[in-house]
């Protein structure tokens, strides 16, 4: 529902003022043993004021967030992270949607909720992390912008207006008005006629790679499976279904045993 990722939100922004809370406090104590006249304790009560008036402001949910759209170009939502290429390439990531599929090819679009990455600044990952906070139905924030809904913003704006900048700000981190290529980015020459080329960036999907970690993983280190191994072990029946991952790849990728 929208109304519990409302609250997730205003959640979110009370934990990340606690933190700077808690960093100022500490900061305050390290300047606070320096002062050894009236004249340091009083430059030091005016300059705690203000620091302690900035992150009350910073922190007022509408300007937290309002910083938090402005913010949101300078990351991307996607499925394909140039990054993971190579560290340094500074090209374009991909959110793969409408992309169309073929059913004879297992690939991103095959997977109902694919995990999504982000790319960007370390200091603005926090957007990041906004955009993928869940409702109860464990629906996200970018679930509703990729649907152009803001419902679960609604409550927390002033303005129709103010609202309306957040929805165009934050879905900046959807979509790339000017995608690119990079040098450090994986390039295939494929040709189309005679002499004539397309050049591919083939990316990595990390969407994927988390899909098929979160299937395989289980099959080797859950209690279930722990328990389905000792119960054969010890040639006791067992009512789960024990997988097992072959040493030698089988043409399906893993073998199935009861």
């Amino acid at each position: 529902m929208p109304t519990t990722l409302t609250k997730q939100i205003e959640q979110y922004i009370a934990d990340k003022r606690a933190v700077e809370v808690d960093a100022l406090e500490k900061e305050c104590d390290k300047e606070k043993a320096k002062i050894t006249s009236a004249e340091d304790a009083d430059i030091f009560d005016a300059n705690l004021a203000a620091k302690v008036a900035k992150l009350e402001f910073d922190f007022t949910v509408t300007h937290w967030v309002d910083s938090a759209a402005n913010r949101a170009e300078k990351i991307s939502m996607a499925t394909h992270a140039i990054k993971f290429s190579h560290s340094a390439a500074k090209g374009s990531s991909v959110w793969a949607e409408n992309l169309g599929s073929n059913p004879r090819y297992v690939d991103i679009l095959s997977i109902d909720n694919p995990a999504v990455d982000a790319v960007g600044p370390v200091d603005k990952i926090y957007v990041a992390r906004l955009l993928q906070l869940k409702d109860d139905t464990g629906k996200s924030l970018l679930a509703y912008l990729q649907e152009d809904s803001i419902e679960p913003l609604s409550s927390l704006s002033k303005t129709p207006e103010q609202l309306q900048q957040w929805h165009y700000g934050l879905k900046q981190a959807l979509q790339s008005t000017a995608p690119s290529s990079h040098t450090l980015a994986k390039q295939v020459y494929f040709p189309v006629a005679q002499g004539e080329y397309h050049l591919l960036a083939p990316m990595y999907s990390s969407s994927f790679s988390q899909a098929l970690y979160s299937e395989i993983n289980p099959s080797s280190f859950s209690q279930e499976m722990k328990a389905g191994r000792d119960a054969k072990k010890a040639n006791m029946p067992c009512k789960s279904l024990l997988v097992r991952t072959p040493i030698s790849p089988s043409p399906s990728g893993v073998a199935l045993t009861h």
